[in-house]
């Protein structure tokens, strides 16, 4: 699915070249718009991607998952109204970036950078699980799915302790930087 929101944000790139061409802009700041669709949106697209094949894979149905992954963004969305405000509790959440002229991104991309990376290691994790027990041949009981599981996962299971810290590093740091240090 990655090719194909490649190609969307690239088809994206050249509307804004041509918008930008037709109302008569001097300068294109192709840098920044490469920049913005191929890197801060793209990571959020690809995140979300992650999340629905790794929900989909864990999912018992296909109409499950789809209520899973809207479930997923809606409240992700507006997890404020539900008193929740850390972004570690809302998927995909990451502070604000700004960009300007003086300081290009300053501040901003670090502290966003590493809450996605925190983010991506979820549905990594998800998918390790997902492949775990990914329906194989023509069984697809729950019962037979979960004794694949089993094996898939003590044979995978330093790649789970791997991704799992993967989660849990940049989430400390993230943690330790939002609710404690300040």
């Amino acid at each position: 699915l990655v090719p194909v929101l490649l190609v969307h944000q690239a088809l994206l790139f050249a509307a804004a070249i041509g918008e930008q061409r037709v109302l008569g802009y001097g300068t294109d700041q192709v840098d920044l718009l490469v920049r913005f669709l191929f890197g801060f949106q793209l990571l959020d697209y690809v995140l979300f991607v992650a999340l629905a094949v790794a929900v989909h894979a864990l999912a018992p149905h296909k109409f499950v998952g789809h209520l899973v992954l809207g479930v997923v963004w809606l409240t992700s969305h507006r997890m404020h109204l539900f008193g929740i405000e850390h972004d570690l509790m809302a998927y995909g959440a990451a502070p604000p970036w700004a960009h300007t002229d003086m300081t290009g991104y300053g501040w901003s991309a670090q502290p966003w950078l590493w809450h996605k990376l925190y983010w991506a290691g979820w549905p990594t994790l998800l998918l390790v699980l997902g492949r775990a027990v990914w329906p194989r041949g023509a069984e697809s009981s729950l019962r037979a799915r979960a004794a694949l599981a089993r094996r898939q996962l003590r044979r995978t299971a330093p790649l789970v302790a791997g991704v799992a810290a993967l989660v849990l590093s940049p989430g400390g740091f993230v943690f330790w930087n939002t609710s404690v240090r300040n």
